[in-house]
C-alpha cells in the first residue's frame, strides 16, 4: 500500500499547485482590476490637465485684455483732466471778457482794442462817434445779440 502514501503526496502537491494557481488567478484579476483603475484614473488626470491649460490661456488673454483696458482708462482720466482744465481756463477767459464787457457798457464805451495798429484807427476813424438811429428797427440789435450770447455761454457752463 505504498502507492496511496505516494498518492496522497501527489495529490497534496497537486492541491498546492491548484491552491497556488488559484491565488496567482486572484491576484491577475485583482493588478487587472486595479490597472484599468489606474488607466481611468490616468485618462482622467490627462483631460484635467488638458483643461487646465486651455484655462492658464484664457486667463492669460483676460489679463492682457484687463491691462489693456486699464491703459486704456488711464489715458482716459488724462485726457478728461485736460479737458477738464481746458473748460476751467476758458470759464475763465469768458468771466474776464464779460467783466471787460460789463465794465465797457457800464461805462457808456464801447469796448476799444488797443493793439497798436494805427492804421485801423485811421480807416475806421470816421465811423466813431456816429450815433445809432434810435427810431431804426434795428437799434440795440448789436447790443442785445452780445447780451444773448454771453448768457448762453454762461448756461452752458
Amino acid at each position: 500500500m505504498q502507492l496511496v502514501p505516494v498518492n496522497k503526496s501527489l495529490s497534496r502537491e497537486k492541491l498546492k499547485k491548484v491552491a497556488k494557481e488559484v491565488e496567482q488567478e486572484k491576484e491577475r484579476r485583482y493588478f487587472r482590476d486595479e490597472n484599468k483603475g489606474l488607466q481611468a484614473q490616468l485618462r482622467d488626470t490627462a483631460e484635467a490637465v488638458q483643461a487646465a491649460g486651455e484655462l492658464v490661456v484664457r486667463l492669460k488673454k483676460a489679463e492682457e485684455a484687463v491691462a489693456a483696458a486699464e491703459n486704456r482708462a488711464i489715458v482716459a482720466e488724462g485726457e478728461a483732466e485736460r479737458a477738464y482744465m481746458e473748460r476751467d481756463r476758458l470759464v475763465r477767459l469768458l468771466a474776464a471778457d464779460t467783466r471787460t464787457l460789463n465794465e465797457g457798457f457800464a461805462a457808456g464805451e464801447g469796448i476799444h482794442v488797443d493793439d497798436g495798429n494805427q492804421q485801423w484807427r485811421e480807416e475806421f476813424a470816421p465811423s466813431y462817434g456816429i450815433e445809432e438811429d434810435p427810431s431804426s428797427w434795428f437799434a440795440g440789435y448789436d447790443r442785445c445779440n452780445i447780451y444773448i450770447q454771453i448768457f448762453s455761454w454762461f448756461v452752458a457752463f
